[in-house]
């Protein structure tokens, strides 16, 4: 997360327009989730778009991060966006 890091130091808590990607994984019927650090919930791995990278790159990058797994020919699924998406950081 440096491009957001570096960006929350220049604006401090300001609002900001983040882009992120997040990964599902499905193997016989079972859907992949990792437990957050920050908050401890469970949820896809996820996170945000890093400067020059395209999503499906920050897709497999989260992926790999949070699980050690190397995805493979990643699809768009869909887009969400708007007020129920909004997320602050604890």
């Amino acid at each position: 997360m440096g491009y957001v890091l570096d960006l929350r130091q220049k604006l401090g808590q300001q609002p900001l327009i983040v882009a992120g990607a997040a990964a599902i994984v499905q193997q016989d019927q079972q859907l992949l989730l990792v437990e957050r650090t920050d908050n401890h919930l469970w949820g896809l791995p996820a996170g945000s778009k890093e400067l020059n990278e395209d999503l499906a790159t920050t897709a497999r990058r989260e992926l790999r991060e949070e699980t050690g797994l190397d995805g493979v020919q990643p699809q768009l699924l869909t887009v969400v966006s708007g007020a129920n998406m909004q997320y602050t950081y604890p």
